[in-house]
């Protein structure tokens, strides 16, 4: 189970990692709006004890193929939840 932190966290790095590799630097997601109140390297470590990240080098991070799954169904609740279409009845 993933904590709110964690979430808003997993939602960023779906933002910023490149396509092809799925890395991403630490320093882009400490410098996102919704990151700042985060404590970002500790989430990074305990998103990475889950098997959801994994570190590449110094400050350089690639989500897993577990990781990239989550992150696809937290966007595809995120668009059921905020902007999916109802049926007026």
């Amino acid at each position: 189970m993933l904590s709110a932190d964690e979430r808003k966290l997993m939602r960023e790095i779906v933002r910023i990692a490149k396509s092809r590799t799925n890395a991403f630097h630490e320093g882009k997601l400490t410098r996102r709006k919704a990151c700042e109140a985060l404590e970002v390297p500790d989430l990074l470590h305990s998103l990475s004890n889950k098997g959801l990240v994994r570190p590449v080098r110094r400050r350089m991070w690639a989500t897993t193929k577990l990781g990239r799954e989550i992150e696809h169904y937290l966007q595809a609740k995120d668009f059921d939840a905020n902007l999916a279409y109802r049926v007026a009845r």
